[in-house]
Order: C-alpha cells, then structure tokens, then sequence
C-alpha cells in the first residue's frame, strides 16, 4: 500500500499528499468490517448526497485525504500557530475529534498510515487538548496499534483490498466505471485543500492471495485477463511479447526457451497508448499518472542478466520516449 502510494506522488508529512491507507473497522468492535467496495466518502455522506453532488458539480467525491483532515489527523503533535493557519484562526481544542473512534465517525476521508505504527501520534503537546482516545476494547495505544495492524492484515481485509485500490488509485476512478461506483472523483483542482487523483490501473487490481484461496484457480484468472474492450478497431494491432523482448536481451539463452510472460490476448495498438500488461505470476505493475501508460517491469529471477541494471535502462528509455512524444517534463517537483 505504501508503495502505491509512493506511486501516486504521495509522501509521508506533505500536507497536501500525505499517504493514505483504508480505515478497515469501525471501531465498535475488533472486528467490525468496513466495507471496502465502497469509499469513506460514499460511507460517510451517503449515496443521496452523492447523487447531489453529481448532478450539481459534475463528480461524486472531492478528495481522498484533504489538508483539512490532515490537520485534525495531526493536530496534537501540530504547533497551535500551525493550527490557526489551516484549520481556524479561533483555534478551540474541544472542536477536534477525541477518539479515534469519533475520527472514523467524522471525516469523509480515508485513513493514514500513522493510525496503524505510531503510538506518538496519539500523545497531545498541548496542555489544553488531551490525548487522543483508543477503543475500550484495547488495553492502552499500543494494545490498540497492535489490533489495528493485526485487522489490516487479516485475512478479511486481504480478501476485499483489491476493492479498496481499485477506487482510490484504479480503474474506478475513471470512464463510466467510476459513474457505476459512485466515484468520479473532483480533477478540477478548485476546491480548496482539494489536490487531486492520480490513477495508477485501468483494469481491475487482481484480488490478494489468502490462506483460504485456491492459488491455481488465481493463477488461471490472472492468465484470462483480456483487455480487449481497450482495442481500437481502427488501429493496427500486433502480438507484444516481454519475454521474448528479454531473450535479446540475454543471448546466452535460446529464444524457444523463454517462458511466455504475456498472453497473446494481451496487444497494444501502433497509434494507441500502451495497454497494461499482466502475467499470471502477478508481478507486472504499471503507472499512468500521466498522458502516457509507462510499464514498469518484474523479471523473472531465471533471466540471466542484471535486473537491476535492465530495470534502471527500461525506465529511463521510458522517460526519454515520453518526453519527446509529450513535449514536457516528466517530474516536477512534487513527483
């Protein structure tokens, strides 16, 4: 999940793009589900208001985690001068959430990393807002950061992530799709403390492997993924092999002794962008956070060559090619 969001431009302490994580529980009991499928937005605000939203505004949520949540998220370890700036000129510590229950409750926007590993951040420096509030059904803050990590990694959580990545950095934020799923997100930018969304999939995000789940069964889904919708029947179209691609690469291997990585119903179009690619070990990633996909590569150990030195060489080829094709710089300063 860090990395995703590593991915998305977000970093830990920026206001603006702090990392985000899926609030899992609702806090009545340890084990009282959130659901994933739907965002902390619809959650909170509920579909009537969305459909509100929608029809005045043109998009269902304005932010995953705005700066105004930040604030409230780290208002005990955050000077009161800092507060006064971005929350309220008035500043009146009994306006901010007293438990992380009461956080849940409250905000529209997603969770934070900090909720998960760091007792501190329930520790107040000011001598006028007390300390911040575990569940009674948890022995202590650190009890509770222990709990809390054991839900995000249960097995529960595991078997519905996928949903939860598909609407905060996949294929639902975008198309008709994020219509279905109440999910067009606010890409204008002019609503205050709103920064935006950056989509990293545009096909669903595969489901995560549990105890419980038949890997074979997994592995064929994965190898059936078809993109086909994605087709233009306008343009030229042709088979793409990664793994042949690395056969020239690596000469000491003989070509008919590749592994096929890529099914063959997996093309890109010559005038098209390039479609994600996807291999039944499940260890192809992609970005699109920009006007161009650009793939991003695991390769198999059994390659013979140095993957960390193929990797550097693809992704910088990559960066080249987009910045001739787009006619602007790939990185700013906050990517």
């Amino acid at each position: 999940l860090m990395k995703l969001n590593y991915m998305a431009g977000r970093r830990t302490g920026d206001p603006n793009f702090h990392p985000v994580m899926p609030w899992v529980i609702d806090f009545s009991a340890p084990d009282s589900w959130r659901n994933l499928s739907c965002t902390k937005y619809r959650l909170n605000k509920g579909d009537e208001q969305l459909d509100i939203n929608y029809e005045l505004s043109g998009h269902h949520i304005t932010d995953i985690l705005s700066n105004l949540t930040y604030y409230h998220y780290f208002a005990r370890r955050t000077p009161i001068s800092v507060l006064k700036k971005y929350v309220r000129d008035n500043y009146r510590p009994e306006e901010y959430p007293n438990s992380i229950s009461r956080f849940y409750e409250w905000t529209p926007d997603e969770c934070i990393p900090e909720f998960y590993t760091d007792i501190d951040i329930f520790d107040s420096i000011h001598p006028d807002m007390p300390d911040l509030l575990v569940p009674e059904w948890a022995n202590g803050k650190e009890d509770f950061i222990n709990i809390h990590m054991q839900a995000l990694e249960s097995d529960e959580v595991s078997s519905n992530l996928h949903h939860w990545i598909d609407l905060t950095f996949g294929y639902l934020l975008s198309g008709y799709e994020s219509y279905e799923a109440k999910n067009v997100p606010n890409t204008n930018g002019s609503m205050k403390g709103t920064h935006g969304f950056i989509q990293l999939f545009t096909i669903p995000h595969p489901k995560k492997l549990t105890d419980n789940d038949d890997q074979e069964d997994v592995k064929i889904t994965l190898r059936n993924i078809t993109v086909s919708n994605r087709k233009s029947k306008k343009q030229s179209t042709s088979e793409f092999s990664l793994a042949k691609l690395f056969s020239r690469i690596n000469p000491t291997r003989p070509r008919d002794e590749v592994p096929e990585m890529v099914p063959s119903n997996i093309i890109y179009g010559i005038n098209s962008k390039l479609i994600p690619l996807v291999d039944y070990e499940n260890e192809v990633i992609f970005s699109d956070n920009f006007d161009a996909i650009i793939p991003c590569y695991s390769i198999p150990t059994e390659f013979n060559i140095k993957l960390c030195d193929v990797e550097k060489d693809l992704l910088a080829f990559a960066c080249i090619l987009y910045e001739i094709y787009s006619g602007k710089p790939l990185f700013n300063m906050v990517t």
